[in-house]
């Protein structure tokens, strides 16, 4: 019967086609007794599709038998492996997180077996950089957690910086307007740290005079209005 609708490509027998084909048609591609026949019925209905002008319901109904009979393969989305110490610092991040938990995920944080894994840090690194630049209240709750750990890990604290400072350096050489948002963010985090004594007065002038600089030159005529 497929065979004489092919044979008959148009109108009703397009229709009728394209009913066989999403009733049964996907038993038949999956059944080996009946998946050599169909296969160079699908191959010739696909030809004649590409051939002819169909109209666009005809067209639209043949297409999404195709694809009911033999759908396209699907894409693997490779999860990354992560160890299990990491997958519980990102739930501390993720999930536990906020202005009542801030001292639980800080005393979770330092029972970490920082000196047997190097990769600890940087973990928390992504983590604290995520958290503060995804939520809107994330930039008080991650310097609270690196003040909460800079006895600590003062290390951890230094490498914060310096990914901000980078960050905000990055923006402005490259001036690319989709980064805007997130420069914005950085500069927020940045002031938060300075805040909660975790950066320097000197350094933050340094930061100030970059961004004022960046691009021009400002001499001391510019500066007293002349």
């Amino acid at each position: 019967v497929m065979q004489r609708c092919v044979d008959d490509f148009g109108g009703h027998a397009i229709e009728c086609l394209a009913s066989m084909l999403e009733c049964c048609g996907r038993f038949l591609f999956l059944v080996p007794a009946t998946h050599a026949k169909l296969v160079p019925i699908l191959e010739a209905v696909t030809r004649l599709k590409a051939a002819r002008h169909l109209e666009g319901t005809a067209a639209t109904v043949l297409e999404a038998a195709l694809l009911q009979v033999r759908p396209p393969e699907r894409v693997t989305v490779r999860v990354k492996e992560r160890p299990p110490m990491h997958h519980y610092i990102r739930h501390l991040f993720a999930g536990d997180l906020s202005d009542e938990a801030g001292e639980h995920v800080i005393r979770q944080l330092r029972k970490l077996p920082w000196s047997r894994d190097a990769s600890l840090e940087r973990c928390v690194l992504k983590c604290v950089l995520k958290v503060a630049r995804d939520r809107y209240n994330g930039i008080d709750l991650a310097c609270n957690v690196l003040a909460g750990l800079r006895a600590y890990r003062d290390s951890l604290v230094l490498r914060v910086v310096d990914a901000v400072i980078e960050s905000i350096w990055c923006a402005l050489e490259d001036d690319d307007e989709r980064r805007h948002q997130r420069t914005i963010a950085d500069v927020k985090f940045f002031g938060e740290l300075f805040n909660f004594v975790l950066v320097d007065t000197p350094l933050v002038f340094q930061v100030l005079y970059a961004l004022l600089c960046h691009g021009h030159r400002i001499t001391p005529e510019v500066l007293r209005g002349k």
